[in-house]
């Protein structure tokens, strides 16, 4: 009997824990995803604010930028500035409007750059997920 009972708790512990990595796993994704687009966004942030600095206005376009940057030499201008919550392979796509579509919404009159995603993230990623306090964010308030 003791060995059953000791089988049994062996045997839900042992579940427990492969949930645990699965659920942890997951989460893993979806945190990476959503940390990867507050990442890029804060990069482009900080690479507008180095572009009016140096020229003294805004670029026209997010593509001008990366061109100034990279004919420059001067500053290295990562080339993957991408959001990854509208698609898990990232958008790098720009537009003047914020329509919810994915990509970056950009305002060249303000250098206002933000993610162009209208709805909470949980609703891209379709998930809940455990440990990322992201989910009910709507990331083009960030």
């Amino acid at each position: 009997m003791r060995i059953k009972i000791f089988l049994l708790i062996t045997s839900l512990i042992l579940l427990f824990v492969i949930i645990m990595v699965v659920f942890n796993d997951a989460d893993s994704i979806y945190k990476h995803r959503v940390d990867g687009t507050k990442f890029s966004l804060y990069y482009l942030r900080s690479m507008i604010i180095c572009y009016n600095k140096e020229e003294g206005i805004y670029p026209k376009s997010l593509a001008e930028m990366q061109n100034y940057f990279n004919e420059k030499k001067t500053n290295s201008f990562r080339n993957n500035n991408s959001e990854y919550i509208s698609s898990k392979d990232g958008c790098d796509k720009e537009f003047d409007s914020l329509d919810g579509n994915g990509g970056w919404y950009y305002d060249n009159n303000t250098g206002l750059v933000k993610v162009n995603i209208t709805k909470p993230v949980n609703y891209y990623l379709q998930s809940k997920s455990w440990f990322c306090s992201s989910d009910d964010e709507i990331p083009s308030e960030w």
